[in-house]
């Protein structure tokens, strides 16, 4: 991600505190609806979140085990069956966006028997299940809540999302998958619980998040790879966590692929495998993706026996290995490693049969014999038609453009340029056509403010550029998740209304495009239209001046206030230090809801009981409004920045800064703050990422 404004002091990402440790698996029960696991474990007897009891006033504290001294059991192995059961169903309805029970309430119960014992949680947590395009018939589930426990202070949000598979040995692969979010979750109730009892004393509402973003990255015939990376914060903490658990599943077997089973078995593939780690480390260090300080620790094969064993992925070009780093507050991070980084020591006749199950050209090209007909087309070398609408004489000549390394030789003086780059290649479209195909963007420009975009289809199997299909302008190539099992794929269009008078063009869809009869034909999946203020006019709600609801967690926060000049002042107050008192400053005012009309007012809001204590919050209203008409809940925090809804912005969002004081800060100074992305969905803000920073003590000015 991308900051538009400098942090003043040397921050590091927060990744500290200790791994959860679990016996990830048991002997999971044939029928999928009742997985039967063994009873959750306390709290005590959890050596990664280490609370110690307390008295009077003393206060938890928390050990950093070493990774060496925490290690658990190794996750027991699938079921070994000498044939594959027979298909079975995931015990799930049918997947919708509606998913769950009724009224989204929780199906998977047995998974969440923790959650659920906890009043009020049983009735706001929600289930939802979604479809996932893939070769296997895949729902992700999720689950999310909000919630005060009863008897306690400390907000507890949940945030899990798992998969599950129909198919063969579905029934052990998913209560493997299902026992070991149950077992996740259960340890961090616990110790949440245990400390939030302490927090209700002292009167300090730490919150207490957890998010596990379980996934498929790869789903075929023969494999099926699951990862689930969580990250969590036990209140009275000095900071998060994370952790991964992973699973890769031979499909014909129903037995976990292990790391070396992937590997010729006299190969010297660790040391192969470091070698390209290191590079990757290298880039991620480059892109400030990961601290500079950082280095790579132990490698998930030398964790026998362990939970930390085996942590890595399959996908469809690249070997995704979860890499503990040094010191101990890097963690553990991904990193994917090519296959042709790989090629020479993976087994060609190992479960993952690389050349044979993988569509990426670069590996393919690695693996070809010299056949014309496994030859991959470049598309970022080589001479084909460009249309160029607007910028080549109206787009009515197509013209041939031969490119170098992806740029074409400067047709429009020293300012203008085509250019173009390969969107994707691991898709079979065209069943007619060698594939997979090859889905290509061009941009073009004349030198000025004006562009051009254009989407080609090219097969992929080919020394020669061969188009499939005609060219699809006006668009750029919008990725799905999971990619499509129908064998299309999706493009987003921006168009202005005739009377659209902002830089902003008012409408976008978002259009499937499948190979029918020799072209591509277009459905639109979905379409975007924002109202357009008329014109003339301007931004009417003036928050500075505005009546409205104050509905913020936390003292001098709540209720109907009248803003004069941007201050409230409560009503009788004799002393103005020691009186109820809130602010609210506009921050900007930007393009952020589609449906509503824009743009938006996003505000600043802080508030105090009296004295020095201080409550923050951002909130957004509709800017053609006279009245306050507030856009979804408030959220915690102050603005960082906003993202607005233009051309190039496929996710307009609010980025917010929290700055909770841990429990050994001064009063003055949080060692540590919170970055959340938030987007507009379904009629609210959603948390779609974050980032966590803690002041270094020992950085050095650069």
């Amino acid at each position: 991600m991308c900051h538009d404004r400098s942090i003043s002091k040397l921050l590091v990402a927060v990744v500290c505190l200790s791994l959860i440790v679990v016996n990830s698996c048991s002997n999971a029960s044939d029928d999928v609806s009742e997985t039967q696991i063994p009873a959750a474990t306390t709290a005590t007897t959890w050596p990664a979140l280490n609370p110690t009891t307390t008295t009077g006033s003393e206060t938890p504290s928390f050990t950093s085990d070493d990774v060496s001294e925490t290690q658990g059991p190794a996750a027991t192995a699938a079921t070994t069956e000498s044939a594959p059961d027979p298909t079975v169903t995931t015990g799930l309805e049918p997947a919708s966006s509606a998913g769950g029970g009724a009224g989204g309430s929780i199906v998977e119960v047995d998974v969440f028997e923790s959650l659920l014992a906890i009043p009020p949680a049983a009735d706001v947590c929600r289930q939802e299940n979604l479809p996932v395009d893939a070769v296997l018939s895949v729902v992700i589930v999720q689950i999310s809540c909000e919630f005060i426990p009863d008897d306690r202070i400390t907000p507890f949000s949940i945030d899990v999302d798992y998969p599950l598979m129909e198919g063969p040995h579905a029934a052990s692969i998913n209560g493997e998958v299902r026992a070991t979010i149950k077992d996740l979750l259960t340890k961090f109730l616990d110790s949440a619980l245990h400390n939030s009892a302490y927090l209700v004393e002292v009167g300090l509402p730490y919150e207490a998040p957890l998010r596990l973003t379980g996934g498929v990255t790869l789903a075929n015939e023969r494999l099926y790879s699951v990862e689930l990376p969580l990250w969590y914060y036990v209140p009275t903490a000095a900071h998060g966590d994370n952790a991964i658990r992973n699973f890769t599943f031979d499909l014909e077997t129903g037995e976990r692929v292990l790391l070396a089973d992937l590997f010729l078995p006299d190969s010297d593939w660790t040391t192969t495998l470091e070698a390209s780690l290191e590079v990757a480390l290298r880039d991620s260090k480059t892109a400030g993706t990961i601290q500079h300080l950082c280095t790579l620790g132990s490698g998930p094969w030398e964790y026998e026996d362990s939970v930390y064993a085996d942590t890595f992925n399959v996908t469809e070009d690249a070997l995704r290995i979860y890499h503990w780093l040094a010191p101990y507050a890097c963690r553990v991070e991904p990193f994917d490693i090519p296959y042709t980084d790989l090629v020479d020591v993976l087994d060609p006749d190992g479960p993952l049969q690389p050349c044979e199950m993988s569509q990426g050209t670069a590996l393919v090209a690695t693996c070809r014999t010299g056949d014309v007909s496994e030859a991959v087309f470049d598309v970022a070398n080589a001479t084909f038609d460009v249309r160029c609408p607007g910028i080549l004489g109206g787009g009515a000549y197509p013209r041939l453009t031969t490119f170098v390394d992806g740029a074409a030789n400067d047709p429009f003086g020293e300012r203008g340029f085509i250019k173009v780059w390969e969107e994707a290649a691991i898709f079979e479209l065209v069943a007619e056509s060698p594939g997979p195909e090859v889905i290509a963007r061009i941009d073009c420009s004349g030198g000025g403010s004006g562009t051009s975009t254009e989407i080609q289809v090219f097969a992929g199997h080919t020394n020669e550029a061969t188009r499939l299909g005609r060219i699809i302008e006006g668009s750029i190539y919008q990725p799905r998740t999971f990619g499509l099992g129908d064998g299309g794929f999706h493009t987003k269009h921006w168009d202005w209304q005739g009377n659209d008078h902002t830089r902003t063009p008012s409408i976008y869809r978002i259009v499937q495009h499948t190979w029918v009869d020799g072209d591509w034909v277009d459905e639109v999946d979905e379409a975007w239209e924002s109202t357009i203020p008329p014109v003339g006019s301007s931004v009417a709600f003036d928050v500075a001046n505005a009546t409205f609801d104050v509905e913020v967690r936390g003292d001098g926060c709540y209720g109907p206030m009248t803003f004069t000049d941007g201050e409230w002042i409560a009503p009788g107050s004799d002393d103005y230090f020691l009186s109820e008192k809130a602010w609210v400053t506009e921050f900007a005012v930007v393009e952020l809801v589609a449906e509503s009309p824009g743009p938006e007012v996003v505000a600043d809001l802080v508030c105090t009981p009296g004295g020095t204590m201080r409550t923050r919050a951002v909130v957004v209203f509709a800017g053609y409004s006279s009245e306050a008409r507030q856009l979804g809940r408030s959220l915690t925090g102050s603005v960082e920045w906003v993202n607005e809804a233009d051309w190039g912005s496929d996710r307009p969002h609010i980025v917010i800064r929290y700055a909770p004081w841990l429990l050994h800060d001064p009063h003055c100074c949080p060692s540590q703050y919170e970055l959340d992305w938030y987007e507009w969905q379904d009629g609210d803000w959603v948390e779609t990422d974050f980032e966590v920073w803690r002041k270094d003590p020992d950085a050095e000015r650069l």
